[in-house]
């Protein structure tokens, strides 16, 4: 769905699904975790990290390893955060068509901005390994506050004086969010989530940046 694109002052973005995706990577990490403490589960393979991206990163390993106890689901949490970031550091992501030169094109136009519920330090390794420090002014994610994603974007917006900022993300779980916290949503529909109906949304991203380009 294409709009006429409105006067944001600033664009807040997801981070998996929207700009990239570490799935691959994400199964290595987990898998070395469980056998390192031998603890006893199934293979994990991409189908099972799919299906809870987006999460806060606790509650992705609650929800899979929920066959567990707490104490073994409390140490795979503590482990993966770590391993996640080593393992993406080393083997990096798959970005998606058209990202690295449509966030150039969007800088142009807009103060940008980062929101996710990944751990502490994950934000800091994508910037790193794509050279895009210049580019965001500010990030915030659930590893570094244990708040929800309503509440970091709400955070974001209010230390940085945003009045009229937009999100943009790739599930119903960040729409939900972004309306939570009174900002408006797109939807990049190739990442881990279904297309929104009464979401504006976009097929790439460079459908997104030729919309947000001011005429």
């Amino acid at each position: 769905m294409k709009m006429k694109t409105i006067s944001y002052d600033s664009l807040i973005f997801d981070l998996d699904g929207t700009l990239w995706d570490t799935t691959e990577a994400i199964v290595v990490a987990w898998n070395n975790v469980l056998e390192r403490n031998k603890i006893n589960f199934k293979k994990i393979d991409s189908s099972d990290i799919k299906k809870v991206t987006g999460m806060q990163h606790d509650e992705c390993v609650k929800t899979i390893f929920r066959s567990l106890d707490k104490k073994k689901q409390s140490l795979i949490i503590k482990e993966t955060m770590i391993e996640d970031n080593l393992i993406i550091k080393k083997n990096g992501g798959r970005l998606y068509n058209g990202v690295i030169e449509g966030l150039r094109l969007l800088n142009q136009h807009y103060k940008m901005y980062i929101v996710s519920n990944c751990q502490k330090g994950y934000i800091e390794i994508f910037l790193n390994l794509y050279k895009l420090n210049n580019i965001f002014l500010d990030f915030e994610c659930w590893g570094n506050t244990k708040k929800s994603k309503s509440d970091n974007i709400d955070m974001v917006k209010n230390r940085n004086k945003l009045q009229n900022p937009l999100y943009i993300g790739d599930t119903n779980g960040d729409m939900t969010a972004a309306n939570k916290a009174h900002v408006k949503f797109y939807q990049l529909t190739y990442g881990f989530g279904d297309k929104i109906d009464e979401a504006i949304s976009f097929p790439t991203f460079t459908d997104l940046v030729k919309n947000l380009i001011p005429n």
